[in-house]
């Protein structure tokens, strides 16, 4: 049986998956949430604090060597996801057979506004953020 394990989004945890969980054939597969430190399940633990962190503690919950399996990330997601192969890769560990990513660009695209605000402070990015969707007179 292929195992399906998926990295929520950014603010979601393992549950955000559980009706995929439930109705998935069983014939194709398993579906497995994967819950990150501070989220669902794990919500008495602290956050991680790098990237890197978050991957390795994630990576905790799948066995590589239990047969053919594919990750899964939306959004943030997507990016753990994607630094999780990039992990099981250069520590030589089995990869999945896929990786399914959706809600984000690949890695190597980066938005101007993305950019712009990669090193602003707490209060800038907090007004930039807060003009996302607003509406501007023509």
């Amino acid at each position: 049986m292929t195992n399906i394990f998926c990295f929520p989004h950014a603010g979601g945890s393992a549950s955000n998956y559980k009706i995929f969980s439930k109705a998935f054939p069983e014939e194709v597969g398993r579906v497995i949430p994967i819950e990150i430190p501070g989220r669902g399940r794990r919500s008495t633990e602290p956050f991680a604090d790098t990237l890197e962190d978050c991957v390795l503690s994630s990576l905790d919950q799948i066995d590589t060597d239990a047969g053919e399996y594919y990750l899964h990330g939306h959004c943030m997601g997507a990016l753990l996801a994607f630094e999780a192969v990039k992990y099981l890769e250069s520590h030589g560990r089995r990869k999945p057979r896929l990786l399914i990513v959706s809600g984000r660009n690949a890695a190597c695209y980066q938005t101007d506004w993305g950019l712009r605000v990669a090193g602003l402070d707490d209060q800038s990015l907090f007004d930039e953020l807060s003009k996302v969707g607003e509406c501007r007179a023509a």
